[in-house]
């Protein structure tokens, strides 16, 4: 098993999520927010994870990327962060400035970053759609899916 200790410390995650809110607070709409929620040192990667999602979580967008060590050779952890946040700036530059439309691999991909390599991965999801889903699949009603005419029908006994 892999030992894994704190990459960001709380400081530092906050530091970050002031940096990512001042850099694109142009582009979040009411309710949105984009906010790091990890960062790893493990024995072989570093890594950190980023999430952007709107107040419903009918978005929620998270980005992990990684840096194995062994593709950052002579690199240490401090460098090791600032390469893998400029990622995360550069991901969501072109996600924002690109009409929300660029995507992410959902496994581990590859990716050239100048003269490193990363590894990143991301999928878009709704979270309350899939809550809705579980609802549904445990029996319970799910009214606030239903159409006007739905819910009228559903009321009167129809």
């Amino acid at each position: 098993m892999k030992k894994q200790k704190p990459f960001l410390t709380p400081e530092m995650m906050k530091d970050v999520n002031d940096a990512l809110i001042k850099r694109y607070e142009a582009y979040l709409q009411p309710g949105e927010r984009l906010h790091c929620v990890s960062g790893m040192d493990e024995s072989d990667a570093w890594t950190i994870k980023v999430v952007f999602e709107n107040a419903d979580k009918s978005l929620h967008l998270p980005l992990e990327v990684a840096g194995r060590r062994m593709d950052l050779a002579g690199i240490k952890a401090p460098d090791a962060r600032g390469i893998l946040i400029d990622f995360v700036g550069f991901f969501f530059d072109r996600y924002f400035r690109g009409g929300r439309t660029t995507t992410l691999p959902l496994d581990w991909q590859e990716m050239p970053f100048g003269e490193y390599t990363l590894f990143v991965r991301g999928w878009q999801r709704n979270l309350q759609l899939e809550e809705a889903a579980d609802r549904l699949l445990a029996g319970e009603a799910v009214d606030e899916f239903l159409s006007p005419r739905e819910r009228a029908q559903r009321s009167n006994g129809s």
